[in-house]
């Protein structure tokens, strides 16, 4: 059953100018902090369409760090983040009661662990292989008003070291 609870609002007129201003900051550029100027969206533009043909071409991604490269990185915040945070916002928005605790499991720069804090979880871990992008969405969170603790973590090559229960266990790139 339906949280009889509202969802929180998406918010993206406060999300916009904050991801724009960390994108900024991350490639060491600066410009306006309500929109990308052209050719800025046109080196976003060619990077999302790289990022989107690594995951359409077939091959596996499984302990690929293709985070580690800056322009997939930064193109993953100015598109892909704000749809995998809208899809956990409604996600999350289905639990009967919303979680307390949260594990984001290969998180990346947390999309979904900052939807988990929307949603007034107490407590979100996000881990990830790239310490940056992780830091990146601590940043966002943080700008936001929002506490994340991030872990860095390799899944293929090392146990998890966290402890405890979890109310919600998310996986939301795993599945990629």
């Amino acid at each position: 059953m339906k949280s009889k609870k509202k969802s929180p609002s998406a918010d993206l007129e406060t999300l916009i100018p904050i991801l724009l201003g960390i994108w900024r900051r991350f490639h060491k550029i600066s410009g306006p902090p309500d929109k990308l100027q052209t050719l800025e969206f046109e080196s976003v533009l060619a990077a999302i369409t790289k990022l989107q043909s690594k995951f359409a071409d077939g091959k596996t991604l499984i302990g690929v760090d293709y985070f580690a490269d800056r322009e997939l990185l930064g193109a993953y915040l100015l598109y892909q983040w704000v749809i995998h945070y809208q899809e956990g916002l409604s996600l999350i928005g289905e639990l009967p009661n919303p979680p307390k605790r949260v594990l984001d499991v290969c998180s990346g720069p947390a999309p979904f662990a900052f939807a988990a804090l929307r949603h007034g979880a107490e407590e979100v871990i996000a881990t990830d292989q790239n310490l940056t992008a992780l830091t990146l969405g601590a940043e966002i969170c943080g700008r936001y008003g929002l506490p994340l603790a991030i872990r860095p973590w390799n899944c293929i090559k090392e146990r998890l070291t966290i402890e405890g229960k979890f109310d919600l266990i998310i996986v939301g790139h795993c599945l990629d």
